[in-house]
């Protein structure tokens, strides 16, 4: 399970291929 903190940042492209993919 992924945290508030990560769904909520906007997270540059490659930095996190799980939230991406």
């Amino acid at each position: 399970m992924r945290t508030d903190t990560e769904q909520a940042q906007p997270e540059p492209e490659g930095i996190d291929t799980e939230a991406d993919t």
